[in-house]
């Protein structure tokens, strides 16, 4: 049996080591410009990208605000920003954590619980509120409930509007891509190949032709980087079939793409279904007095610029003067949901 070695080469071993040691300095040198490289050139490939589909990106956000602009009852008169009312939702209790202090509360929380059947209450004493920009924040599903006329769909395209033009009260969104569209957009009952089919449908179809490629490949690209903001207004005026049709699609969505924010409109009796969602309902907060007085301020102006004109060139009679309208309308007691109150004011205006 062969007898091993009992003693290395020296030369051999000394070698070794120095190129072992000068490999991992090396190693060591190269590695954090290996990583600054790597980073670099991801974000020259998302650069590229993003440059690619930034026609498609600028039509889409175009799209989103002129149709949220018509997103109201008098979409025929003025546009939505001519009268937008900031819309709040009631904020929901702070849950403490264990180990923690206690959140203070004000006067409102520790008197007044928490009612978001019941928002009248609690809105008119001064009851914590943020915006549904706020409330999306943490990565919840938000469902947005009111009685009809209450603001909702008016609550969604206002923020749709604010994340298409990118600004700052957005927060976080600003970056998303908003997808604003109603509950009857969706599919339902039938099944699709690809699950972001409808949503191609609902923004490529009135597309220029060249568009509807780099659309489509944008709302891929949005949901795959969870950068998608649904925003679905209608849940309230579907049947229970339609509504959980649309909530198995909704969580399909969700499971498939993580990380994308979703908000949703219905009513307080109609939010069965959502549970699977793990949906927060939040309140819409109904107008204060000062409220009504503002939109009736917005609308008297709108009314001297748009309309008031087009009267005076087809008509000699002479209109009531605005302050005497407003006097009258203000002198009005008792609660009116967003809704009833711009109907009674047109009315007004318009002679009914």
């Amino acid at each position: 049996m062969p007898r091993l070695p009992t003693s290395l080469d020296q030369v051999s071993f000394w070698l070794g080591f120095i190129a072992a040691t000068l490999f991992w300095w090396l190693l060591g040198r190269v590695r954090p410009l290996y990583l600054a490289l790597r980073d670099r050139v991801l974000n020259l490939i998302r650069y590229i990208r993003e440059r690619n589909l930034s026609g498609a990106n600028t039509y889409l956000r175009k799209q989103v605000i002129q149709k949220a602009q018509h997103w109201h009852v008098a979409s025929s008169l003025f546009s939505l920003d001519d009268l937008l009312i900031q819309p709040w939702l009631l904020a929901p209790p702070v849950h403490p954590v264990p180990g923690n202090p206690p959140q203070p509360e004000t006067i409102s929380e520790q008197v007044i619980p928490y009612l978001p059947d019941w928002p009248e209450i609690p809105s008119r004493l001064g009851y914590p509120r943020l915006t549904l920009a706020e409330a999306l924040s943490a990565g919840s599903v938000i469902a947005v409930i009111g009685q009809p006329g209450s603001g909702k769909t008016v609550c969604l395209a206002h923020l749709a509007c604010q994340v298409a033009r990118r600004e700052t009260a957005s927060g976080i969104l600003m970056d998303y891509a908003p997808l604003l569209l109603h509950g009857l957009d969706l599919p339902i009952g039938e099944s699709e190949k690809d699950l972001l089919a409808p949503f191609y449908r609902v923004f490529s179809s009135h597309a220029p032709v060249y568009l509807q490629g780099q659309i489509k490949r944008l709302i891929t690209e949005r949901f795959r980087e969870g950068r998608a903001l649904i925003l679905l207004d209608g849940l309230d005026e579907l049947n229970r079939d339609q509504k959980q049709s649309i909530a198995r699609y909704l969580k399909l969505i969700l499971d498939r793409y993580p990380g994308n924010r979703l908000a949703i409109s219905s009513a307080p009796e109609w939010i069965d279904g959502l549970s699977d969602l793990n949906a927060v309902p939040l309140a819409i907060v109904p107008w204060s007095k000062y409220e009504y007085q503002e939109f009736l301020q917005k609308w008297s102006s709108a009314w001297e610029k748009f309309i008031a004109p087009q009267v005076a060139r087809q008509t000699s009679i002479h209109d009531i003067p605005n302050n005497l309208l407003n006097n009258w309308l203000v002198s009005e007691t008792g609660f009116f949901t967003p809704l009833e109150w711009t109907l009674k004011i047109w009315g007004a205006y318009s002679g009914d």
